[in-house]
């Protein structure tokens, strides 16, 4: 209801239909009010969408670290920050199957982007608490490509904790052990994400799945 001060001819205040007058440092205001919406209830569509965003910014904010060197050169020429690059992939490839039924498509997974020759014939062995990468290499490595470095990346599907290590072996090595610190962690199930880097130029090669490791 509004109301009418000084009369017929003085200033109306209050709601009128769906206006409400106000005055406000000697000056008179008007505004409609918000109508009320009925939230409906979210399709088949945006459940399946943000059921997957959950699943894919789950895993990625656990690598954020690998991420943000796999991609950083991407995302010099792209303007854009390695986390978005990188969730925008994974969102498009990381996810199989349809809601409520989605999970992780971890072979498809990418944690690096880049120009450099992704490793070849990667293979993974377990041996107690320790695991082994075995990778091939043409004969004769350029003094370029003999010194790109190992980025290793095991994420814990149980824990959702990340266990990596970042430049502790070289392309001309091919082979990296990594040791898992406490028995414990020899009941949890991992994925394993394998790639190269040039520290010159910064340049990265595609990450490689090494595949699912139950110790």
């Amino acid at each position: 209801m509004a109301r009418v001060k000084n009369g017929l001819l003085g200033m109306i205040t209050g709601k009128i239909g769906p206006l409400v007058v106000y005055s406000m440092y000697g000056k008179v205001y008007a505004r409609t009010i918000p109508s009320v919406t009925t939230r409906r209830p979210r399709s088949q569509a945006q459940q399946a969408q943000n059921y997957k965003m959950k699943l894919v910014t789950g895993l990625l904010n656990s690598c954020i670290d690998f991420i943000k060197i796999g991609y950083r050169t991407k995302s010099i020429k792209h303007n854009k920050t390695p986390q978005n690059l990188n969730h925008s992939y994974n969102m498009k490839h990381g996810v199989i199957g349809s809601f409520p039924e989605q999970q992780i498509n971890w072979e498809m997974v990418q944690l690096s982007s880049g120009s450099l020759p992704a490793p070849e014939n990667l293979t993974v062995s377990l041996q107690e608490q320790d695991i082994t990468l075995h990778w091939e290499t043409k004969a004769k490595l350029t003094q370029d490509e003999a010194n790109q470095q190992t980025m290793v990346l095991l994420y814990c599907t149980d824990t959702q904790q990340v266990y990596s290590e970042i430049y502790k072996g070289s392309k001309k090595d091919r082979r990296q052990t990594l040791a898992l610190k406490t028995r414990k962690e020899l009941g949890y199930t991992y994925h394993l994400y394998f790639c190269f880097k040039n520290l010159l130029d910064d340049e990265v090669s595609d990450s490689v799945y090494g595949g699912c490791l139950c110790p």
